[in-house]
């Protein structure tokens, strides 16, 4: 996969998921690509989440307020 292959889909400001009274950036990008992805580095876990029922999952407030109503085509905080 390169940068040519990514396309930029959102980014935004908002709370940290584990650090009060902090905001953080992201910025996701989307791709055509089939690729499997892997958790690496900092990144413990990694699973597939329906955005539009996340099934009582605790996720990130990024996901929650910003990302998830994006992809389930709701409006986003």
């Amino acid at each position: 996969m390169t940068t040519a292959d990514l396309t930029h889909l959102v980014s935004w400001r908002g709370p940290a998921a584990n650090e009060a009274n902090t905001d953080i950036e992201s910025t996701v990008f989307a791709t055509e690509l089939r690729v499997e992805p892997r958790a690496a580095a900092e990144i413990a876990e990694a699973r597939w989440i329906d955005p539009a029922d996340h099934g009582g999952v605790t996720i990130a407030p990024m996901l929650e307020l910003y990302l998830f109503p994006r992809l389930a085509g709701a409006p986003s905080a």
